[in-house]
């Protein structure tokens, strides 16, 4: 009788415990600092090549308000990812992991094409791994004026963190 009791009374444990990690993590609002760990840039113009290392992406400090359940809308401001300011479309990949892929053709630029891709992983309530994946393709004519190859790539991984109220 004890020997039952006691296989359920482990059960109910394993089942707690199972239960407690298969959950989604709700950050912590407050302030967000980013940290680049990876900036790999190939293939670009050396003037876009120049401004792509000045300005790493999510290099600044940020207050952030989550929801509950989190959402990856609630971190970026959408005016600064998207050129109309629209939210981005995130779809959920796996628990606390959500991707979202921006694609632009550019008219003006003559025929320039854009897509970035953004993969975010809430790690903890007080830190979230954020990697961009980004490709431009340009047009002969743009490559002979500006240099570089055919297509332009910027891959970024960095961390960001909690580091306050």
């Amino acid at each position: 009788m004890i020997h039952k009791h006691l296989s359920i009374f482990i059960s109910i444990l394993i089942l707690l415990t199972i239960s407690s990690f298969a959950g989604d993590i709700d950050p912590t609002s407050g302030e967000w600092k980013p940290k680049m760990l990876s900036h790999d840039i190939k293939g670009c113009p050396p003037m876009m090549k120049a401004a792509f290392k000045k300005e790493q992406l999510y290099s600044k400090t940020q207050k952030a308000n989550f929801s509950k359940p989190f959402h990856p809308n609630d971190l970026f401001d959408p005016k600064d990812l998207h050129p109309k300011g629209e939210n981005l479309k995130w779809t959920k990949t796996a628990p606390n992991a959500w991707t979202t892929t921006l694609n632009i053709k550019d008219a003006a630029a003559a025929g320039m094409t854009m897509n970035v891709t953004w993969d975010l992983k809430v790690t903890s309530e007080t830190s979230m791994d954020i990697k961009s994946r980004l490709s431009m393709q340009f047009p002969k004519e743009l490559i002979a004026m500006m240099g570089g190859s055919s297509e332009c790539k910027v891959n970024s991984d960095g961390i960001l963190e909690r580091i306050g109220n």
